[in-house]
């Protein structure tokens, strides 16, 4: 947490609070926190790291198909609140898997019909964008994972936003990593690259930031990474994390 003040004896600050429902299928989270997407390192779309928020997230599998929902309560800006939601479709398999995520950024002054058009479960977000939606920031994420033996292979690309006349730059970043397990411990090599308008906006109130640290990768935008790192486990307790 943060210190707010120094006083004589303890001070604490609750930043972290939920409550949390997991069933045979799936979970149900509803608090306070930072949900974040996973890969073997750090989600371009939402990463671990920005400051928590009130959200609640849903996660269902039947089969081989799962669903995620989520909500998040932004700061205020500008006398403005913002949210953020996303939706995402997943095909898991024993070896690998495959994502599609819709996610948007928006203002409010007062919530209305519009803006609960955004948060439905079943809401297609592009169509929600164009037909009735308010002016928001809208991202698409696909994710994939593929494993084989000790090997695992992953990817991710962000579409911030794609000008179909290319009058303007693509706003994406995309990520591409191998990992390899040896004698139990588990060595990485990944490549990020982020563009120089990924995340950012026209307005300022829907840049992909929350209290100016970056809700995707915590790179930001107009950057690239080659990151080496390994993970070795001692024992049930405890282990060592090496990042170059």
């Amino acid at each position: 947490g943060r210190e707010r003040k120094t006083v004589q004896g303890w001070v604490g600050y609750l930043q972290h609070s939920s409550l949390n429902y997991i069933y045979s299928s799936g979970h149900l989270s509803l608090g306070r926190g930072n949900p974040y997407f996973f890969n073997m390192n750090e989600s371009l779309l939402l990463n671990p790291n920005f400051p928590p928020a009130e959200y609640v997230w849903w996660q269902h599998e039947t089969q081989w198909f799962q669903y995620d929902w989520g909500f998040l309560m932004l700061n205020e800006m500008d006398l403005l609140e913002r949210f953020l939601t996303f939706h995402r479709y997943g095909i898991n398999n024993k070896n690998w898997r495959f994502g599609f995520t819709e996610a948007v950024m928006g203002t409010y002054k007062n919530w209305g019909s519009e803006e609960m058009g955004y948060i439905m479960p079943a809401a297609v977000l592009l169509e929600t964008e164009e037909n009735r939606g308010i002016n928001a920031n809208l991202m698409w994420l696909m994710d994939g994972m593929f494993k084989w033996v000790d090997w695992t292979f992953y990817s991710e690309l962000l579409i911030d936003d794609f000008a179909l006349d290319g009058k303007s730059p693509p706003q994406i970043a995309g990520s591409i990593g191998l990992g390899k397990i040896y004698k139990k411990v588990l060595f990485n090599i990944e490549y990020t690259h982020i563009n120089r308008w990924t995340g950012n906006h026209c307005d300022s109130l829907k840049r992909w930031v929350e209290m100016d640290v970056p809700i995707g990768h915590s790179l930001g935008s107009d950057a690239h990474q080659l990151l080496f790192s390994s993970y070795m486990p001692f024992n049930n307790k405890l282990a060592l994390k090496l990042f170059i």
